[in-house]
């Protein structure tokens, strides 16, 4: 079961006070992490639920239980999912900049009724 324990702030000379980190206590497939991170708590765990979920699906599929092959399988399905969203956000930005472009033309060339003042 994923979970975060309390953090604590850490000091470092080399960090600006906007990059400070704090540690984060993890457990990601019952594997217990230490993850120093400028997130805050809530995306932290977000980040560990999400993918305590996908290395666990990859165990439950696993004949061979390995930790590190489910760990790698989970990488490659969340990589894929990645590759995927961000193929779908760019079609979906060139088809908006079509229309934006088509109604700016259309805009250009309709003719104002003209006013007498």
């Amino acid at each position: 079961m994923a979970s975060s324990i309390s953090p604590e702030k850490l000091s470092n000379s080399k960090i600006s006070a906007s990059q400070s980190k704090t540690l984060h206590e993890v457990e990601i497939a019952g594997v217990k992490l230490k993850l120093k991170t400028s997130n805050n708590i809530d995306r932290v765990n977000q980040l560990v639920e999400l993918v305590d979920t996908e290395v666990t699906k990859a165990l439950d599929m696993s004949q061979t239980r390995s930790l590190q092959n489910a760990a790698l399988v989970a990488a490659l399905n969340l990589a894929e999912e990645l590759i995927r969203q961000k193929e779908t956000a760019q079609t979906d930005l060139q088809t908006l900049k079509k229309q934006a472009q088509s109604i700016i033309s259309d805009l250009e060339s309709s003719q104002l009724p003209q006013t007498d003042h």
